[in-house]
């Protein structure tokens, strides 16, 4: 019977806190739950996620724990200075939460530190306590969510980074197919898909964040990703800021006019995508020579010279077609720059 992801998140959490409670009764940990909140928290739905919080859990509440030591060693325990520490602590906490896990738990570590020294003291043996049951805490989520039904990040962006591409193809060629008949691009359409694409982008990045963590404890390495995503998330804003352009554009006579150099621009955009896409499958490709220095990238350059000085076509026109094919070579620059990373990460397998 196939487990829901829902089911393998609780399943992993129950048989982690079981282990550490396991562990904090035969070794007679003082503060065994702070390892047992440590193992719940940093139980995620992907093996990557649960490496990278445990990562910034344990460097970062250690580091405020020491903080707090330093602090409260060299001014003293004064109520007052505690009780500021204590609060300062918990806002930050709050608004990094969203923010920045790594900074919010380093605010954790300051608040356990101000509780502890408003209760009794913050000793040095309290702060070696606090270290090696969060590092048990951490190891333990660590190796139950990488053993025990795991979920790999590597492995869902490995599966939704050609979804990602393929929705960024079909909403140029959307855009291509209503311009070829001299149509605006519709609004709500357009809207929806960016919405959607954007999101998605988002989504693959955050995937990555964590399978680099994943990819660091296996001694694997793909520095080009990166890159690659980075480049993507450009590509995105070039593609949304061409669409707007089109939109103003496509119905108008200066399009037909140019129509001849805009299809050849086109055929180039497609042309790196399909490119990407062959890459990512280990199939072979084919360069095609960058547009901007070709010969109808200079025939295109030599028609809008003429035409701007017999003003043939409003300055409105004039502008859209300027701004039309600057994010057309932009976004053609870009995707030709991704497609030359896929290539290199994929001839190095």
């Amino acid at each position: 019977m196939m487990l829901s992801p829902e089911a393998k998140l609780g399943a992993r959490a129950a048989i982690a806190v079981i282990i550490v409670v396991g562990i904090c009764q035969a070794f007679h940990l003082h503060h065994g739950y702070w390892a047992v909140l440590t193992t719940m928290a940093l139980i995620s739905a992907s093996w990557g996620e649960s490496l990278q919080k445990a990562y910034a859990r344990f460097g970062m509440t250690i580091s405020g724990c020491i903080l707090g030591y330093i602090l409260f060693a060299v001014l003293g325990h004064a109520e007052w200075l505690i009780l500021s520490c204590l609060l300062l602590s918990i806002f930050g906490l709050a608004y990094f939460f969203v923010v920045s896990y790594a900074w919010a738990m380093f605010f954790v570590g300051l608040i356990v530190a101000s509780m502890f020294s408003y209760l009794g003291g913050w000793t040095l043996e309290l702060l070696w306590q606090r270290t090696y049951e969060t590092a048990i805490g951490c190891l333990v989520a660590a190796l139950v969510t990488g053993l025990f039904l795991p979920i790999y990040s590597r492995q869902k962006f490995t599966q939704e980074l050609p979804k990602v591409l393929a929705s960024f193809d079909e909403i140029l060629k959307a855009l291509i197919s209503v311009s070829i008949h001299y149509q605006e691009p519709s609004i709500a359409e357009n809207t929806r898909r960016f919405n959607a694409l954007f999101m998605n982008i988002r989504a693959l990045s955050k995937d990555y964040s964590s399978a680099k963590y994943e990819m660091v404890v296996l001694m694997q390495s793909s520095k080009s990703m990166g890159l690659f995503l980075h480049k993507l998330e450009i590509s995105f804003h070039y593609l949304s800021s061409l669409a707007s352009v089109l939109r103003a554009l496509a119905s108008k006579p200066i399009y037909r006019y140019f129509e001849v150099e805009l299809q050849d621009l086109w055929r180039h955009l497609q042309h790196q995508l399909n490119q990407i896409q062959l890459a990512l499958e280990n199939r072979p490709t084919t360069a095609l020579d960058n547009w901007e220095d070709s010969v109808i990238r200079n025939d295109l350059r030599q028609k809008f010279f003429k035409v701007k000085q017999e003003q043939q076509f409003s300055v409105d026109e004039m502008m859209h077609l300027t701004a039309c094919v600057y994010y057309g070579r932009m976004l053609d620059k870009t995707l030709r720059e991704m497609a030359c990373l896929m290539v290199q990460d994929q001839s190095k397998k």
